[in-house]
């Protein structure tokens, strides 16, 4: 899998400069050990979807309370809700590089944060290729924890997705998934005719620091 170098960069905080050559060469390594040592696993599930209001939503058995939610999946009869993860190896590489050099630790956490996200694009447009054959097209991700979108979803993505058995990751007590570069999301299905907007100009989180510039 190509780990977008660009995204890395993004995500170690830089903005309209280039790191320095030494960066620039342990993102290359962090990429390549990654490649080496990860195998991303997904899963998805498709549900119906229910808008009873401005804020209120229903997908498959999952009621939310979310404008912003709402919002995204106006107009949409179903959505997929998907579940990735880079497994516990992703973990135990950025605490060993941690161990090395604080530099080292962030370039792997930003590396496979890169990852994850070019991960879930992949899967992402496996899905669309799927849909499309119905004239089909995706509206963009949207996860728990993402506006006013509640963390506590995460319980109604583990039980809907079985994401224990089926992708290995499991939920601690205050929320978190365990691998933590895992990721879950709600993807609507919208008609094809539909223009959407995949990228951070769809965002509502203006102040995000890892928003790309357009």
């Amino acid at each position: 899998m190509e780990i977008p170098v660009r995204e890395v960069i993004r995500y170690l905080g830089y903005r309209k400069v280039m790191p320095e050559e030494e960066i620039l060469q342990k993102i290359r390594d962090a990429s390549a050990l990654l490649n080496e040592r990860i195998r991303p696993r997904t899963t998805s599930v498709r549900l119906s979807v229910i808008e009873w209001d401005e804020s209120h939503v229903q997908i498959g058995g999952m009621e939310v309370e979310s404008r912003g939610l709402t919002r995204n999946l106006h107009g949409c009869r179903e959505a997929f809700l998907i579940a990735a993860t880079l497994g516990t190896e992703a973990d135990t590489l950025v605490r060993r590089a941690m161990v090395q050099s604080p530099a080292d630790g962030a370039v792997m956490q930003a590396a496979e944060a890169a990852m994850i996200e070019a991960v879930c694009d992949g899967f992402q447009e496996e899905l669309r290729q799927q849909v499309e054959k119905e004239d089909l097209c995706l509206r963009a991700r949207f996860s728990p924890g993402y506006g006013d979108f509640s963390l506590e979803h995460q319980r109604d993505f583990m039980r809907l997705l079985h994401m224990s058995s089926s992708i290995g990751v499991t939920l601690t007590d205050s929320l978190l998934m365990v691998p933590t570069k895992s990721v879950t999301a709600v993807i609507g299905l919208s008609p094809m005719h539909e223009e959407t907007v995949h990228d951070c100009s769809a965002c509502m989180a203006r102040e995000c620091a890892f928003r790309r510039e357009s």
